[in-house]
């Protein structure tokens, strides 16, 4: 199969298991292209690094899409938001420091158990109370 259609399935399966569960797509698209880039022969030392890396970048992108039409329809608390933002961006970098740290297998592990923590979340019907 052509790569490139490839990517766009998983993309299209990653949006729809978002929309219906309301779980990020880095959960559906990060093991796809860790397996995908075993495949394609990428070296085995840091493909889910990569995985990782690719996934976090188009985060960012659709991340900006979604702020701004969250923004035009009034539905963003930009106070809030400006507390929550240094922490983010702080916790963002450790986690890419420790992550580039971690070896490849050690980094797959963190990521399966996180994985399933989030299966048994859905699994348990897990939510928090909604609020303000």
């Amino acid at each position: 199969m052509d790569t490139i259609l490839l990517y766009l399935i998983v993309g299209v399966f990653a949006g729809i298991m978002a929309g219906m569960f309301g779980v990020g797509g880095g959960l559906i698209i990060v093991p796809a292209l860790s397996l995908s880039f075993l495949a394609a022969g990428m070296s085995p030392t840091n493909y889910v690094h990569i995985a990782i890396g690719t996934t976090l970048a188009t985060i960012v992108v659709t991340s900006i899409s979604s702020i701004y039409a969250h923004h035009r329809r009034g539905a963003v608390m930009w106070e809030i938001f400006r507390q929550l933002a240094p922490g983010i961006i702080g916790g963002g970098l450790l986690g890419a420091v420790i992550a580039d740290f971690m070896p490849t297998k050690a980094l797959r592990i963190a990521f399966g158990v996180f994985e399933v923590g989030v299966a048994i979340q859905i699994g348990l019907n897990v939510t928090s109370a909604p609020h303000r």
